[in-house]
Formats: structure tokens, sequence, C-alpha cells
């Protein structure tokens, strides 16, 4: 842990620019799903719940969902309500490449640091931790 994010610069779904300078402004949720991914289709509603409650709201959650336009559709409409979104055709898109993507789902915190000056990753493998629905 406490890998440094790299630089990078996305235009989010809704027209923003999402940049790493957008990480130093306190913890930040960051997720990264693809819809050919069956865990992440599983994830994704617990997600979106978690990220609902996330401190500092939709500001501090960044989603990147990898694919197509047509198919990853369903997922930025369910994710934008709790976070910005960034869609990239493959794991070799600016945000996936920044955080050095090595599968889905991805699910992890990142913080500022003025001692790495990048943001660091300061907690991962979140997607084992998101509350289970009651049955």
């Amino acid at each position: 842990m406490n890998e440094e994010v790299g630089v990078f610069s996305a235009i989010a779904e809704d027209g923003e620019l999402v940049d790493h300078e957008s990480l130093y402004q306190g913890d930040t949720l960051v997720a990264f799903f693809s819809p050919t991914c069956g865990p992440c289709r599983e994830k994704l509603p617990k997600f979106v719940e978690f990220a609902a409650t996330f401190p500092g709201g939709r500001e501090r959650v960044l989603a990147t969902v990898v694919g197509d336009a047509a198919d990853t559709a369903d997922m930025v409409e369910r994710l934008s309500p709790v976070a910005r979104v960034v869609r990239e055709d493959s794991n070799e898109g600016a945000v996936s490449t920044a955080f050095a993507l090595q599968g889905f789902p991805a699910i992890l915190v990142v913080s500022p640091s003025n001692e790495h000056g990048r943001p660091i990753i300061t907690a991962d493998n979140l997607d084992h931790e998101l509350p289970v629905p009651a049955p």
C-alpha cells in the first residue's frame, strides 16, 4: 500500500474535468468496474449504496467504467448519482493507467500525501468490506 497515484486527466461522463489534483482535496473513494466482469455486476449495487454514504459526497467518489459506450451505459447511469464517472475503452486509459489497474472490480481509498508528493492509495481490496445487504 501507500502506492502513489500517477498523473492523469480525463473528462467525466457529465463533462467535468477529473484529474489527479482533485485527489488532494481529501480522502477519495475510487472504483473500477467493467460490464464484462461478473463480480463487478454483483458488487455494483453494494458499492452504490456505500458510495452514497461516503464523507464528502459525490465529489469525493471517482468511478471508472471500462468498456465500450453501449456496454457500459447501465453502469454509468447507476454510478452517476453517487460518483464522478469516467468511461474508458480499455484498462490502458488515463485513469486506469494512473492507478496501475490490474483487475476488476477494484475499490480503494486515495488520500493526499505531502510526504509522497502525490496522492497515495491508503486502502485497497475494499470490495471485500462493502456492506452486505440483509437477506
